[in-house]
């Protein structure tokens, strides 16, 4: 998952926080599902992310755009 050569960290995310960020969720649906993933495996992936546990999700906003 990239996108050019520069971000910032914005913070580390669980589901609750990927859902204001509906673009960044359905990238890692996506990235999920190209691996192979069955769609209710990524589902429970995603539900389980934690911030301030495992697995977690960091944010990262491009520095050119």
């Amino acid at each position: 998952m990239y996108h050019c050569d520069a971000a910032a960290l914005l913070a580390a995310a669980g589901y609750e926080e990927l859902r204001a960020h509906p673009d960044a969720l359905q990238m890692l649906q996506d990235d999920l599902r190209q691996l192979g993933w069955p769609r209710d495996q990524v589902e429970q992936m995603l539900r389980r992310m934690d911030r301030s546990g495992e697995p977690t999700v960091y944010l990262f906003r491009c520095l050119h755009s």
